[in-house]
């Protein structure tokens, strides 16, 4: 250890360093980690067995099964406060579980007080839940003084069957006693809670599912100024709620909201979450996160496809799409991606349509309306544009509404696509002839070619293309292995010119396809 540089740091930055392990998710878990650190030499033991705080933040019971081991952990804990962590009733692979009920739920009565931090979820029998779930709801109803962020879930309904109350907290539960002053981040879907409750001023994240209440959340949300992320994900069960009970809600105007992300099926809950959405005013410049089941039979009504059109313009105004600086489409068999860079190098704004049967297709029609809503006038300085398509069927590429949000991008420098998208734009670039991307001297491929004739082959036609149309390509770039690369010396026999190079030109808005 003499020799090791770490050996010369100071007592606060090995502390510092200790304590950023202790909040790593990796394995082995954080308290391995710790324990393991603490043996290393008599120095670090000392330090670290002098630092309650450090113990606290590693409470993880799955991993703490012995009870005498768990006895002295507590002990290290000494008064500091605890990063409670457990799945109860979780099979392991052995058939045993990690962590028995009575052992969570005593620790939860014994130090509710001390809490900082709760993630727990509960999986078990009806019989074992049933025993338990009492003494569950009782805690959770004890004041919270240092409790900064809570994620809770019960079993599912799977085995409750007969008796679904049982998995339902009781009614008048009130959470924290109304108390938690310090309270963060709340991912408890399944809990009801006082729209009123003062802890309500202090949240920043909020998790919610019950579309049944989501009125009532839009009044909750007025207590909720300082709210940053609010995650809305469609429910098992969804249920009408009147329309002339929507009628004399208020709009809420959240000034710190800044990520909103809603999950729902446009059939069933659209009409819901358009209510809820456009009541919604979050801060000037928000990044949604929309993610929409459309099923095959739901756009025989026009009413469906009405609403997801809503939902869209919702989804422009939140990010402010006129101000985007870069836009990344992924056209699909069964779902349609949008994302979108706004006046940030870190914030990302996105949009996914999809249908929930991996074998059924996406109506085009719901394709076209995307591609119709989302064309803005900006897009006309936009240099770069990351655009693929991967489809089976060549319908959509014969309609005028992809060749019209494709004209928008007239000072694109840089494309980035797929090599599976080269036949596409081939057949766009004969219609469109010059006119499509003029300036356009840089394309990048994010993927392959993993073979000549799957994925090189229709790049290279690609290119050709490119060139009797008028445009002067300049450089392509792979994103491949080294090992692959000799599919490129095809490109430079033909295009001695062009440059080809392996890897990506730069960092920028991207993903896998």
């Amino acid at each position: 250890m003499a020799d090791c540089p770490i050996s010369i740091l100071s007592s606060d930055a090995l502390e510092y360093i200790f304590w950023m392990n202790t909040e790593r998710n990796d394995k082995p878990p954080s308290a391995l980690t710790l324990v393991r650190t603490s043996q290393v030499c008599m120095s670090w033991r000392h330090l670290i067995l002098s630092s309650p705080s450090l113990w606290g933040q590693v409470f993880d019971l799955d991993y703490f099964k012995n009870r005498e081991f768990r006895e002295e952990i507590i002990r290290r804990t000494g008064q500091s406060v605890i990063s409670l962590k457990s799945r109860p009733g979780w099979p392991s692979r052995g058939g045993a579980t990690y962590t028995k009920f009575e052992v969570v739920v005593s620790f939860l009565e014994q130090n509710w007080q001390r809490l900082k931090s709760i993630d727990l979820s509960f999986y078990s029998e009806a019989e074992e839940w049933t025993e338990y779930k009492d003494r569950v709801w009782t805690v959770l109803q004890r004041p919270a003084p240092f409790l900064h962020d809570f994620s809770f879930s019960s079993p599912d309904a799977f085995g409750f069957e007969d008796d679904p109350s049982n998995l339902r907290p009781p009614k008048g539960l009130v959470l924290f006693g109304n108390y938690a002053p310090q309270l963060k981040i709340f991912d408890a879907p399944e809990l009801p809670f006082n729209p009123r409750a003062s802890w309500l001023g202090y949240l920043r994240e909020l998790r919610f599912t019950e579309i049944s209440a989501l009125p009532d959340l839009l009044l909750a949300l007025q207590n909720m100024p300082l709210l940053e992320v609010l995650y809305l994900c469609n429910s098992d069960s969804p249920q009408e709620y009147p329309l002339s009970n929507w009628t004399p809600l208020p709009d809420v105007r959240l000034p710190s909201l800044k990520n909103v992300e809603v999950h729902f099926d446009v059939k069933l809950e659209a009409k819901q979450y358009l209510n809820f959405l456009r009541r919604l005013k979050p801060m000037a410049l928000c990044f949604p996160r929309f993610t929409i089941f459309a099923e095959e039979d739901t756009v025989s009504d026009e009413q469906n496809l009405t609403d997801f059109i809503e939902i869209l313009t919702i989804f422009a105004i939140f990010c402010g799409l006129d101000q985007s600086t870069s836009v990344n489409v992924g056209i699909f068999d069964d779902f349609f991606i949008f994302k979108v860079l706004v006046l940030s190098l870190t914030e990302v704004a996105s949009i996914n349509i999809g249908v929930g049967d991996s074998e059924a297709t996406l109506d085009n029609r719901y394709k076209k309306a995307f591609l119709s809503t989302f064309q803005r006038s900006s897009f006309r300085s936009m240099g770069e544009l990351s655009f693929a398509v991967w489809i089976a069927e060549v319908t959509l590429r014969q309609e005028p509404e992809i060749d019209e949000f494709l004209q928008m991008f007239q000072a694109i420098t840089h494309l980035e696509t797929s090599p599976q998208s080269a036949n596409f734009f081939q057949q766009i670039l004969l219609d469109a002839g010059a006119t499509l991307f003029p300036l356009l001297h840089t394309i990048e491929f994010s993927s392959g070619p993993w073979g000549y004739k799957e994925h090189a082959l229709p790049v290279q036609t690609f290119v050709r293309a490119m060139l009797a149309t008028g445009h002067p390509i300049a450089r392509i770039y792979f994103s491949i292995p080294n090992e692959d690369a000799v599919y490129v010396t095809k490109f430079k026999e033909e295009f001695p010119e062009l440059q080809v190079h392996l890897g990506c030109a730069k960092p920028h808005l991207s993903w896998e396809y």
